[in-house]
């Protein structure tokens, strides 16, 4: 009778374990099949490679310092933070640059009591999110170095389409040495015919 028990007794912690087995089995099977699944319309990725940074006329210490600053700006974009990121760019030198620095801060907005002037970030043809980015190349152009960066940059919709729009776009960035540091004298888009190289032609959407 003991032994009759015994193997009953095992018999019973076997069934459970064998269900166990079951159930983790077909969650293998689900585990390795699913990914095969989603993965088969691939057709709208959108790729932002890591790339190593290639460089021309500058130091090994200037580079680091060029793209530790491009870094710090890149992140002022991702948080959208427009008082830290105008800081970044130098002095407007033309009426032009003038009227449009005044136009991005919202100067008119302010003059009439709105509490948050700043059309960076906010109004149409300027509000976008730059969620990843990577430097390029650094590079000396005479008086100034050149930074090439790209930048996934996403944009609410506007009209009548309602969504999002996602694209991977190549920005450059021209900085002058000044006693405070580097400072953009101009950030614009390289890839867009529709742009030409100002100082803050970088600051609309696309």
């Amino acid at each position: 009778m003991f032994n009759t028990f015994q193997k009953y007794k095992a018999l019973m912690l076997l069934v459970p374990a064998g269900f166990l087995l079951l159930g983790f089995s077909i969650g293998w099977f689900a585990h390795r099949v699913t990914p095969q699944t989603q993965q088969i319309n691939t057709g709208n990725e959108i790729v932002l490679e890591a790339q190593g940074i290639s460089a021309s006329g500058v130091s090994d210490d200037k580079q680091t310092q060029v793209v530790a600053l491009t870094d710090t700006f890149e992140n002022a974009l991702q948080q959208r933070d427009a008082e830290k990121v105008m800081n970044f760019f130098s002095s407007p030198e033309t009426k032009e640059e003038q009227s449009e620095l005044d136009s991005i801060l919202g100067v008119d907005l302010a003059r009439v009591g709105v509490s948050n002037p700043a059309r960076l970030f906010a109004t149409q043809g300027r509000n976008f999110s730059v969620d990843a980015h990577y430097v390029r190349s650094v590079s000396r152009q005479g008086a100034r170095v050149r930074v090439i960066v790209d930048e996934l940059r996403i944009i609410p919709s506007g009209g009548e389409f309602v969504g999002y729009v996602a694209k991977v776009v190549r920005m450059a960035l021209e900085l002058d040495q000044t006693a405070y540091g580097y400072k953009i004298a101009q950030y614009y888009f390289t890839d867009n015919t529709n742009h030409r190289a100002a100082k803050y032609d970088g600051l609309t959407s696309l």
